[in-house]
């Protein structure tokens, strides 16, 4: 005989004013007895299976969120972290509620392990440019690793899900932030140490031309110009 489910039973057997010695009383009391352990035994089974099927969301979300993929330059990168992928968790339990609850978990683990995983990628691909072009600019004027760095972000925003890319982008801006200030320091310093260089030749021009027009009598125009 199928039982049905009774967490949210509403309407109970409630026996009001009968006849204790018809036995209808003692009978209507038994009836809600065993509803009321169907129910409980019920709520038990949903505790038990939410536990275990939270248990494996998250186990199954820290998995999806660490995948790599190999990139054209045959590196292992963070596998994007997309929509579908995102949505892929499913589990053989009975309350949907407590499904969608454990769904939330499975998104929570992996938007998390892909957020560490690819952290520690742009961190790499950001010192590496830095490296590369350390103050160097564009024909334009623009720091290249700043250049780097919106290409970068630009490029993880097309590949995953937009609820994924809400809680990595602010990461991924500091990361090329730190990066291209960086970068934006060593270019003063290169244009100082440029300067100085170009002040100091010019001075040392200076120079000799005035040695050389008070010891040979040299033309003093070439000491203006």
């Amino acid at each position: 005989m199928a039982i049905k489910r009774t967490i949210k039973r509403q309407n109970l057997v409630r026996p009001v004013a009968m006849d204790t010695s018809s036995g209808a009383l003692a009978m209507a009391q038994a009836t809600q007895n065993i509803a009321n352990t169907v129910s409980n035994v019920t709520k038990f089974v949903d505790d038990n299976q939410f536990q275990d099927t939270v248990l494996k969301a998250e186990i199954a979300g820290r998995q999806i969120g660490s995948e790599t993929i190999t990139d054209a330059q045959g590196n292992k990168v963070p596998k994007p972290l997309d929509q579908m992928s995102l949505n892929s968790f499913t589990a053989d339990i009975y309350n949907k509620a407590n499904l969608r609850k454990a769904q939330q978990y499975f998104k929570k683990e992996a938007i998390n392990s892909y957020g560490l995983s690819l952290q520690n990628h742009a961190q790499d691909v950001a010192n590496q440019s830095y490296l590369q072009n350390e103050g160097g600019i564009d024909n334009t004027g623009k720091l290249l690793v700043q250049t780097a760095g919106e290409s970068y972000i630009n490029g993880i925003k097309g590949t995953v899900s937009p609820e994924v890319f809400n809680v990595i982008s602010p990461t991924l801006s500091n990361i090329w932030g730190k990066a291209t200030r960086k970068a934006s320091a060593k270019q003063i310093a290169d244009v100082k140490a440029s300067n100085l260089f170009n002040a100091e030749k010019a001075l040392n021009n200076m120079l000799t031309l005035e040695i050389n027009s008070i010891s040979n009598g040299g033309d003093a125009s070439d000491i203006m110009y």
